[in-house]
């Protein structure tokens, strides 16, 4: 039995590979032949999960507000004239990694974790490896600045992986329940000593608030109220953002932060505000490139993750997006344990000041709907 577990970790985290391959890929030689088996890996998954999720699973609302959100992405680049089959194509692989992580959450949570955190941990070994030995990065077009290109990319891209290890550290170690043990105590201590030597400043700053909610008291259920507030302070967050060209709104965020740009992010946001109302129902596209600063450098990404799903697909998208976020925080699917908060959490915070690829946003949104379900039928148990 013990053997039939390992080889179905290993497969799983072949298949977590296919679908975050490394971005250091891209520049090498031998990249395109792997892109090659990793397609041929998607399709395996996207069959086999797909005939098990037909024939063999009970439909959830969940599943059609995914599919929804895929569905509304291909249909706002069809109408901005940037549509691909290539990019159809991606969509399905994307809906199949959603089954593979439903289905493997609903069955066998341990194992899909354990694979995850593996994966995801020797990532964020590799990728302040290649920060430290490469301090140019991997493409010679961007030698400098914060388009450097790592194992993972950007050092921002780190974020995601290492608070979906963090999360998994504790929900594969009874969760937040226990007084810090030594082994507790070494775990953070490398997480910290990791964030810090990405020197990204995002990596940095949602880990801290990860580990300060950890602390927050030893109860792992939370209240229906914790839940709604994060829900007010995400709205309105992105509300000030998605109003930061008014001169009022403006003026305000000058008075409370001063000079501050929070890393030329607002011209960034403006620049978005002001293609997202140019094209409201469906955005801009696909290609959609921003250049907010008088040196001509361009940026592919609204560093907001809900704004740039607005500047690039328009509101019927975005609108989709906030309910499947809201839905985790809302409703009676509303979350109920402090582990899987801390994850959506620390997530917000990340989309607040980046673009998290949606193969990213998949993965956690579904982790902490699926466990938050499965850990309400066990008494907080998740195997």
């Amino acid at each position: 039995m013990k053997i039939l577990i390992n080889l179905k970790i290993i497969t799983l985290m072949l298949c977590i590979v296919a679908f975050f391959p490394p971005a250091f890929l891209d520049f090498t030689s031998y990249g395109k032949y792997l892109d090659y088996l990793f397609i041929g890996i998607k399709l395996a998954v996207t069959a086999w999960y797909g005939i098990v999720y037909l024939v063999y699973r009970k439909k959830h609302f969940f599943d059609f507000w995914i599919a929804f959100f895929l569905t509304s992405q291909i249909v706002s680049a069809n109408q901005t004239a940037t549509l691909t089959i290539g990019y159809v194509v991606g969509q399905i692989f994307s809906f199949a990694f959603y089954l593979l992580v439903k289905i493997n959450l609903e069955d066998s949570p341990e194992q899909l974790l354990k694979s995850l955190f593996y994966i995801f941990m020797s990532y964020l070994v590799f990728q302040v490896t290649t920060q430290i030995h490469y301090v140019n990065g991997f493409d010679p077009k961007h030698p400098y600045g914060d388009n450097r290109a790592y194992f993972l990319g950007r050092k921002n891209n780190a974020t995601p992986y290492l608070l979906y290890v963090f999360v998994c550290f504790y929900l594969l170690n009874n969760k937040m329940t226990k007084i810090v043990s030594v082994k507790e105590m070494a775990f953070l201590v490398f997480v910290f000593i990791i964030s810090v030597l990405t020197r990204s400043s995002t990596t940095l700053i949602c880990l801290t608030v990860a580990i300060l909610i950890r602390f927050l008291g030893t109860s792992e259920k939370v209240e229906n109220i914790y839940t709604k507030s994060v829900a007010g302070i995400y709205i309105f967050l992105n509300s000030v953002i998605l109003s930061s060209e008014n001169q009022l709104i403006s003026g305000l965020m000058g008075t409370i932060f001063g000079k501050s740009s929070f890393s030329g992010r607002t011209e960034i946001w403006q620049l978005a505000i002001k293609y997202f109302k140019e094209n409201f129902w469906f955005g801009y596209g696909l290609d959609i490139s921003f250049v907010p600063w008088t040196n001509g450098a361009i940026v592919y990404s609204a560093h907001n993750t809900l704004l740039d799903i607005l500047a690039r697909y328009g509101a019927i998208t975005g609108g989709i997006l906030l309910i499947l976020l809201m839905s985790q925080v809302l409703f009676r699917t509303c979350l109920k344990y402090r582990t899987l908060l801390v994850l959506f959490i620390s997530f917000l915070m990340y989309a607040l000041m980046e673009n998290s690829p949606t193969i990213m946003m998949i993965l956690i949104i579904s982790t902490t709907y699926y466990l938050n379900l499965k850990m309400g039928e066990s008494d907080a148990k998740i195997y």
